[in-house]
């Protein structure tokens, strides 16, 4: 079974790289929970409406990880976001990663349109 950094790495890996269903398929669990400003998401159904949402808000976004820690279940993770017309800057996930599933999650993040 994989342990919490392989799930955080194998996540992160997939993220950049937008392959958001691989990354739901392989690291999350069918039970999962997401907590967001924009609401709260459960299973992998809702993960992916999440991640429609934020396709919506940064589409195509370069990702950029700031800050990772772990300890035990847990990852934190703060990140940036670059797309042609907005931005993130204060991108911040928390993992509860047990059994080598994520079954727990928080983002916390802010878009930012770009003056034209």
């Amino acid at each position: 079974m994989r342990d919490t950094k392989e799930v955080f790495e194998s996540h992160l890996l997939f993220y950049l790289d937008w392959n958001m269903e691989a990354d739901i398929e392989q690291n999350y669990s069918s039970d999962c929970i997401l907590l967001t400003s924009y609401g709260i998401f459960f299973g992998r159904n809702g993960l992916r409406e999440m991640y429609r949402c934020l396709e919506n808000q940064i589409p195509e976004a370069d990702f950029l990880f700031t800050n990772r820690s772990l300890y035990g279940e847990l990852a934190f993770l703060e990140w940036q976001a670059e797309s042609d017309d907005s931005f993130v800057d204060d991108g911040a996930n928390t993992y509860v990663i047990r059994d080598g599933k994520i079954v727990e999650q928080t983002i916390h993040y802010t878009v930012k349109q770009r003056e034209k």
